[in-house]
């Protein structure tokens, strides 16, 4: 369980909605 990739990945994803 990487939850840091994943916490990388939410967060390139929702600047990307910015």
């Amino acid at each position: 369980m990487r939850l840091i990739r994943n916490f990388i990945t939410f967060g390139r994803q929702r600047q990307a909605l910015l």
